[in-house]
């Protein structure tokens, strides 16, 4: 029973992020990347805010426990805002269904950094590194042999997040991720802030009201429902179900981008996809 409802709380964040690559794709439409990225943790953030009180209140220990999760939330945050900014400024290229595959290779690339980390790699995931950059070859380059600029912006995504991987690994999260993951949001929402102002692309009002929707649905939905639904569900999940179940977001992302943007993938953009995620599913089997 416990596992199932763990699985059922991963699947919804599976879904919501999924969902949200179309969202921001809405969204893009009106805003610039550091705009959208800054419009959404500022949604983000506040919806989370109440329930990170309720969990832990400034009172008694509270504010000692505030002050921890706010430096492990600052260093895990700052690579996260560098990857949401790149992923942002790569969907205003790309589509939202390759643009959530190539994302997924964070889970392909993790791995890579801990071998530079003196950390053991298995022969399998060696395997799964070498499909997935198949499929990555296949769905992102053109005939001339180059890479999209926005297919470039997403990889650097990946590989920001792989990096905040690592770093959580090393500092956690006290035992309040709730808090934790506030202080993250955070800092996004206050590093795309300070650098919309500084680079120029503060909305006008019309912009705000025309991706109004798509910044309520990504920060609240794709965001914090999202992520709280992902913390529950690690808690009631084996730790070798939970990965592979939440690395499902990158084929709702294709879906969700057939079904509502209406896009449509060659026969050569659909091999990559299933190598790309035959490469995730590999690096996640459970050794027998």
């Amino acid at each position: 029973m416990k596992n199932r409802k763990g699985l059922i709380f991963l699947l919804i964040a599976a879904v919501c992020w999924g969902a949200g690559y179309v969202s921001q794709s809405f969204g893009l439409r009106h805003l610039g990347p550091l705009a959208m990225v800054c419009t959404r943790y500022i949604v983000a953030t506040a919806v989370l805010l109440p329930t990170a009180l309720r969990n832990v209140p400034l009172t008694g220990e509270g504010p000692s426990i505030w002050r921890r999760c706010a430096f492990t939330g600052f260093i895990t945050g700052l690579p996260m805002a560098a990857a949401m900014i790149l992923q942002q400024m790569g969907l205003g290229d790309t589509g939202a269904g390759k643009g959530a595959f190539l994302s997924s290779l964070y889970i392909i690339i993790t791995p890579i950094i801990g071998l530079f980390l003196r950390k053991k790699v298995r022969n399998k995931v060696w395997a799964a590194v070498a499909i997935a950059l198949l499929g990555s070859y296949v769905l992102c380059v053109t005939e001339s042999f180059t890479l999209g600029q926005g297919d470039i912006y997403v990889l650097l995504c990946a590989l920001l997040f792989s990096v905040q991987i690592h770093i959580f690994e090393k500092v956690g999260d006290n035992g309040y991720p709730i808090i934790h993951s506030f202080f993250a949001e955070l800092t996004v929402c206050v590093t795309s802030f300070v650098l919309m102002l500084t680079g120029g692309q503060v909305p006008d009002l019309n912009a705000l009201k025309a991706a109004f929707l798509p910044i309520l649905f990504t920060g609240i939905v794709a965001g914090s429902i999202a992520d709280t639904c992902a913390v529950i569900g690690q808690r009631e999940s084996e730790p070798s179900v939970a990965p592979l179940v939440m690395s499902l977001e990158s084929v709702f992302g294709v879906l969700f981008g057939i079904l509502i943007l209406h896009e449509t993938l060659t026969m050569r953009e659909v091999a990559g996809c299933v190598l790309i995620f035959a490469g995730v599913l590999i690096a996640q089997l459970k050794d027998r």
